[in-house]
């Protein structure tokens, strides 16, 4: 969180790159942007599977509960918990058009040394809608893993309150979303509620921010503090506390990083159709496994570990 001007450096310097291209930056906008409908499809595309009060009892889904009670989603099921992600996605849609206008106005190449307030913060939001956008499709994955085994448990007659978290706590990518579950939270409550573009219009976002110099520190302080003092948009700029971090995602890594993460996005949106095609397919013919299906996520899967490591590959680098 920003407090101050060391606490605005700080983070600027450890989570913007030395430099970026402004066309870099907005290539991944319009990719990023791009990407959103086809989460917010497979979020509406869960929904009816929700129908059964039995599924869609939060009870079982631990990691879940957890996030919606970060959130602040009361008397929560997990269709309350779709439908606030569905909101967001919605609100990012809306404003993203209006914050990639900025983005024209930026120069060819921003460096980081001076960069102006407004510049900063485009790059994060981007960063974060990325973010955002893939976690819920994590949080999709997950919930579809949960209501595939509570729909088996139905359809078998075995007692659903049986089902939990502990069944594929062993599962790589649910480690991931695990360990990345505050912070997604964080994000949302500390940066994105009810989030507006033109939150950064204001005069102070024009500010250039010199992070080698001093000399302007007693102007730069008058700035923060009537940032402060208005809204809580400057904590876009606020540091990250876990591994995921934009500084590699437009730079000098982009291009190699950027075809990783789009196949990657790609492949898990395609991965999450299939699942839902499997429990709806359960759902009508009352079959446990379906065959087919089943190739066809497990292919989807390999993929995404793929692109995966690659993507951890470079962030290593």
């Amino acid at each position: 969180m920003i407090n101050n001007l060391n606490d605005l450096k700080k983070s600027l310097s450890e989570t913007i790159p030395d430099s970026f291209k402004r066309d870099d930056l907005q290539t991944f906008a319009k990719e990023t942007t791009k990407s959103i409908p086809v989460t917010l499809d497979i979020l509406q595309d869960i929904l009816p599977i929700l129908k059964d009060d039995k599924i869609n009892d939060i009870d079982g889904y631990i990691l879940l509960e957890q996030i919606a009670s970060e959130l602040g989603i009361k008397n929560s099921d997990v269709k309350s918990v779709l439908l606030y992600l569905v909101a967001i996605l919605e609100n990012f849609k809306k404003e993203s058009a209006e914050l990639q206008k900025h983005i024209v106005d930026m120069n060819d190449i921003v460096i980081k040394d001076n960069i102006k307030l407004r510049d900063a913060a485009v790059y994060r939001i981007f960063g974060d809608i990325y973010f955002i956008n893939r976690y819920s499709l994590d949080i999709a994955n997950y919930v579809l893993a949960l209501a595939k085994i509570k729909k088996q448990y139905i359809l078998r007659g075995e007692d659903v309150k049986l089902v939990s978290d502990a069944m594929i706590t062993d599962q790589d990518w649910y480690k991931t979303l695990e360990s990345n579950s505050y912070n997604f939270s964080d994000i949302l409550v500390e940066r994105y509620i009810g989030f507006k573009a033109d939150s950064i219009k204001d005069s102070e976002f024009d500010t250039i921010v010199p992070l080698k110099s001093y000399e302007s520190d007693g102007f730069l302080k008058t700035i923060l503090d009537k940032i402060l003092g208005k809204k809580k948009s400057i904590q876009i700029l606020g540091e990250y506390n876990f591994r995921y971090s934009p500084i590699f995602w437009i730079g000098k890594m982009y291009i190699k990083s950027q075809v990783a993460k789009a196949k990657s996005m790609k492949d898990k949106q395609e991965m999450l159709k299939y699942k839902i095609l499997d429990i709806k397919a359960m759902a009508d013919d009352g079959l446990i496994t379906n065959e087919k299906l089943e190739k066809a996520i497990a292919h989807y899967q390999k993929e995404i570990d793929n692109y995966e490591y690659k993507i951890n590959k470079i962030l290593d680098n």
